[in-house]
């Protein structure tokens, strides 16, 4: 996968030449994509500290669902990278290879294609709504 240059350029953290990252997979379909320097490697720190304080079976159960979730990534120079097959599969992503790749408030998200479909109605509605509420209260005045 490669990650585009102008989501590269809008993203500080990412063309600051940072090739460690972290994927977060999230029970939406999606999966948030950090740097691990910081905050990437500050969120596997904390779940080191929990598996610390865990009793077996708790850390092993514990350790199972943080190596299901959490997926260390390399970017190289062009901004590619290889997708694990956790990442594609939790993405919905396998067949067929297709995902969305967003970048929103200085965060990026890689998407499953289906979920990402599945919101766009309510989407779409919410920008309708935005419309008309602004066009009602400018008429108004």
């Amino acid at each position: 996968m490669s990650i585009p240059l102008m989501a590269r350029r809008r993203l500080e953290w990412l063309s600051a030449g940072t090739t460690e990252l972290l994927a977060i997979l999230e029970a939406d379909g999606s999966a948030e994509v950090m740097s691990w320097r910081g905050e990437g490697a500050d969120r596997i720190a904390q779940i080191e500290a929990v598996l610390q304080g865990l009793t077996e079976p708790d850390r092993s159960e514990v350790a199972l669902a943080a190596m299901d979730r959490y997926i260390r990534l390399r970017l190289d120079g062009t901004g590619r990278m290889v997708l694990p097959t956790t990442l594609l599969s939790h993405l919905e992503a396998v067949d067929p290879p297709a995902l969305r790749l967003v970048v929103r408030d200085s965060r990026l998200w890689f998407w499953s294609e289906r979920q990402w479909r599945a919101g766009q109605l309510g989407r779409y509605l919410q920008i309708a709504k935005a419309i008309e509420d602004r066009s009602r209260n400018s008429g108004a005045r």
